[in-house]
């Protein structure tokens, strides 16, 4: 993304001069859209994964503490 900033950054004044500042504007909303989308898939599987890891701990002292009685 900061790549994307500064290419566009760089590039100001042809993008004005070729007038296409609709054209670099959609660009850079599918960008963003595709790292949304990758980030919000890796914090689901992150509160996933922390889920099963609490409940795997819970059950597994659970099973400890039923065993050493």
């Amino acid at each position: 993304m900061d790549g994307t900033i500064v290419e566009l950054m760089n590039g100001i004044e042809v993008i004005r001069i070729c007038n296409s500042l609709d054209f670099e504007t959609a660009r850079f909303d599918g960008k963003s859209e595709f790292l949304r989308a990758k980030e919000m898939k890796h914090h689901k599987a992150m509160a996933l994964y922390d889920c099963l890891k609490f409940v795997n701990q819970a059950v597994f002292t659970v099973f400890v503490i039923g065993i050493s009685t």
